[in-house]
């Protein structure tokens, strides 16, 4: 219930107080963003955390001229990808199979389904 509190409360941010985030609450939200839940466990888009100046003035005009971007500490950026191929589920099927140490073979099923 107190995640449900707590989105009740959000609003759009109008001004920036300048504070720099720290590298921890960056480095929590981004680790809530990977561990997300997705099809598959496949997360078709990468998270692009920008803090240079110079590229956050830039990106102003790509948001409908909000400042808060330029204001901010940094800006995450979700790319999407284009198309989800079989190359793509088979880095990710490669993947999985190194970190659960099992072989590749053993998952063509779910490899097979996927594509």
């Amino acid at each position: 219930m107190e995640l449900l509190k707590s989105l009740e409360w959000r609003y759009a941010t109008k001004k920036m107080n300048g504070d720099k985030i720290p590298e921890d609450k960056l480095d929590r939200i981004l680790e809530a963003t990977r561990l997300a839940p997705s099809s598959y466990g496949l997360t078709p888009y990468q998270v692009i955390v920008v803090e240079d100046q110079e590229l956050k003035e830039k990106l102003v005009g790509a948001c409908y001229g909000q400042t808060q971007l330029s204001e901010s500490s940094a800006v995450l950026v979700f790319a999407t990808w284009d198309e989800v191929t079989e190359h793509s589920v088979g880095n990710y099927i490669n993947e999985i199979a190194k970190q659960r140490e099992i072989p590749v073979e053993s998952l063509n099923g779910l490899q097979d389904m996927m594509n």
